[in-house]
């Protein structure tokens, strides 16, 4: 049976909110954007989870998945929650033609939101990083 389990929340305070997102993909890592807002102090911090060895990854939106955005519960939307038993992860592994690196143990993280709707990606493991600069704005002329 399909479990959910609560990793992190991204907005951890309450007043704080999310907005902002942009989603960029180089390969292998998979990097979620976003504006981490504090309502008591107006403090706008940027903010990134970086998704280690991605494999696979989709985005739908909100009203497309109702029965996964419901079976997670909207408590832990705009979260990191894993799927245990993941179907996804069973239905990629069967349609490998050729064995992966036996040292890479997929999990199934998904991100449900109102703004983003919901986001899964399949990868080894994810960290978040919180600056106060939006860093997809560079200094100087791009190269």
């Amino acid at each position: 049976m399909t479990q959910y389990k609560m990793l992190l929340r991204l907005a951890a305070e309450t007043g704080e909110g999310l907005d902002d997102f942009l989603f960029v993909s180089p390969w292998p890592e998979t990097r979620l954007h976003y504006t981490l807002f504090r309502d008591s102090n107006g403090t706008r911090e940027h903010a990134c989870v970086e998704f280690r060895c991605a494999r696979a990854y989709r985005r739908v939106a909100l009203h497309q998945a109702g029965p996964l955005a419901l079976a997670i519960g909207w408590e832990s939307w705009n979260s990191i929650v894993e799927v245990v038993d993941s179907a996804w992860l069973a239905e990629m592994k069967s349609n490998e033609s050729e064995p992966r690196d036996e040292n890479w143990k997929p999990h199934h993280y998904v991100i449900v939101s109102e703004e983003l709707g919901v986001f899964e990606v399949a990868a080894s493991d994810y960290k978040r990083v919180i600056t106060k600069a939006n860093p997809l704005i560079r200094d100087g002329p791009l190269t």
